[in-house]
């Protein structure tokens, strides 16, 4: 592959999620963060389902697949979604969309520990410990006030992209060689099935029901649509970056494309 489509490849992956954190925070305005996840995930699952029929498709009923399935809707779809989508009730979604792009950092450190082939080096070292420094910045006005609000929702945006990191690792060590539509078919009605115990669990019984707007449904749809079916496209093609780019400007240009281009789309 050569320097300019890698490069394209990377632009790709940052446009793909740029828009996602501000459709979760006109989401947010009626729906809570685990409706917010189980209506995303459950209106994607039909999507895929459909998909794969229509190809002739079906779903594995192997143990060891559906294993694998329910740890990748845990780490990529229930728990970062969620904790996002937490973040976002106290944090702005360009702040979101920042922290979310450390996930490249951590996808190398776990790639180090779990990946044979994707060792440590020198200029991966620096470009971590930049990222690093990089964190305690956004984090240290937060520190020196305490466990506020905004300390705690940056706190869940970067454990969610932690847990895409480790998706990121899993899928490419246990997940690769699926037919198309079945991986994410199945890890979308997973946590589907996840989400649905905490999502009636925050029902509220009320005596008038109060219909969601119609900016807030697009949002659903629009995280359905964009956010959902395009992640699983993130995926592959962050498969693809990080076996092209052995050193340092693989990790760094994809974290500082993330952080740039999100913080103005997000705004």
């Amino acid at each position: 592959m050569t320097p300019i489509k890698r490069s394209l490849l990377i632009l790709a992956l940052t446009l793909m999620w740029s828009p996602c954190f501000l459709l979760i925070k006109l989401a947010l305005v009626d729906f809570n963060p685990a409706t917010i996840v189980f209506l995303r995930v459950s209106l994607a699952s039909l999507i895929f389902w459909i998909a794969l029929r229509l190809q002739g498709g079906s779903l594995p009923k192997s143990f060891t697949f559906w294993k694998h399935s329910a740890f990748m809707a845990i780490f990529s779809s229930g728990l970062p979604s969620f904790l996002f989508c937490y973040a976002e009730t106290s944090i702005e979604s360009a702040l979101a969309a920042i922290l979310n792009g450390c996930s490249p950092m951590f996808t190398a450190i776990l790639a180090h520990l779990f990946l044979p082939n994707d060792r440590m080096s020198i200029h991966k070292l620096i470009g971590i410990l930049i990222s690093f420094f990089g964190i305690l910045l956004l984090f240290s006005p937060n520190i020196a006030q305490g466990m506020d609000g905004d300390f705690i929702g940056m706190s869940a945006a970067l454990v969610g992209a932690f847990c895409y990191a480790i998706s990121h690792v899993y899928a490419k060590k246990f997940i690769a060689g699926q037919a198309r539509f079945v991986a994410p078919t199945a890890q979308l009605f997973m946590t589907a099935l996840m989400m649905l115990p905490f999502v009636l669990g925050s029902l509220e019984t009320k005596s008038s029901f109060t219909f969601p707007s119609l900016t807030s449904m697009l949002a659903i749809l629009g995280l359905t649509l964009l956010g959902t079916y395009l992640a699983f496209f993130d995926l592959l093609l962050s498969f693809r970056a990080l076996r092209s780019y052995s050193s340092i400007n693989g990790f760094l240009f994809f974290s500082c494309g993330r952080y740039v281009i999100r913080l103005f789309i997000s705004r």
